[in-house]
Parts: C-alpha cells; structure tokens; sequence
C-alpha cells in the first residue's frame, strides 16, 4: 500500500537527479547556444525523462507483505508465485503493486467456502491474499479498466491439499 500512499524514496531521488540534470543541460546550453536553443532541448529532456519515470515504474518490484505463523516463507513466496502466475495480468494489461496476506485465521476462515464450493478436490489448506494493481497506461483493453488508474484490495483465494502446490481458486472483488 506504500505506493499509493506517495512517491517512493527511488521515484524521489530519480526527481532530484532529473531536475539537476535538466538545470545543467540549460545552463551549458544556454552559454553555448543561446536562449531558445537552451528552452528546446531542455524541455524535450524534461519528457524523456517523465516518460522514463512513468514506464519505469511499471517495472519495479511488487510490495509484499506475507509473513504468516503457519506457513513457512517458501510456502508464502509459492502462493505469490501462483498469484503473479494468473493470466489476468496480461487479460488485464495491469502489474500488481502490492500483494498482502490477510492473516492466518482469515484465511482458515475461508476453507469451509472453498471447500463447499469444490466438494471433491480434497482441499485442506487456505491462504487469501488482497492485492493492489494499476492498469496499463495504453490499455490494451480498453474495458473494464482505465488506463493508469489503481485499483485496490482485490483478492485472491488459494487452496492446496496436504502441503500441495498452491492453486487460484477465485479471485475478485468480495
């Protein structure tokens, strides 16, 4: 959720960093060059690097917040796994922002649900987990998400038997 909460200490030093290069570059530029030359070429840094920043941010790493005292960490980092695995991300043209564990007895407070939905799979473990995603800033569809907007608190619901692989069971808005 930090995300969302402002820009992160990466995106504020790339600020920084950016500003003063855009000052030195008008500077040079205006000594060397003249005044109009100088306004140009610094205001088509200034997109590049806007542009850099925005794209940029699609890549960098998903948030997680996992810890659990039931499963183990490996067993956690799986169950992301599963999650980052789900072909909605592509349908969706969206990247995760940051995927948070409900909690241990949330989540054991989810199995009769999936248990009575799927009577013969056997499932005897749960782990749900709420995410926050952005949508694309060219969205490849254009419904049901607008293009760079966030959308919060999306579970996923996952079950596995007896210490089993993971497995997406539903997910969505409850």
């Amino acid at each position: 959720m930090a995300s969302l909460i402002g820009p992160s200490v990466t995106g504020i030093v790339y600020a920084a960093v950016s500003v003063v290069l855009l000052v030195l570059l008008f500077w040079l530029l205006h000594r060397k060059k003249g005044t109009l030359t100088a306004v140009l070429c610094t205001l088509l840094c200034f997109v590049v690097l806007v542009l850099g920043y925005g794209f940029g941010s699609w890549f960098a790493p998903v948030d997680k917040d996992i810890g659990s005292d039931v499963y183990t960490e490996q067993e956690m980092d799986a169950a992301v796994d599963a999650i980052l695995a789900e072909s909605f991300w592509d349908e969706m043209n969206a990247r995760p922002l940051d995927i948070h564990y409900i909690g241990d007895e949330e989540s054991q407070g989810y199995l009769p649900s999936v248990q009575g939905r799927f009577p013969d799979s056997g499932y005897t473990e749960c782990a749900v987990f709420d995410t926050d995603f952005r949508s694309a800033f060219f969205a490849k569809n254009a419904a049901p998400l607008r293009p760079r907007d966030v959308y919060t608190d999306y579970l996923w619901v996952l079950a596995r038997t007896d210490g089993g692989n993971w497995e997406v069971v539903t997910s969505g808005y409850a």
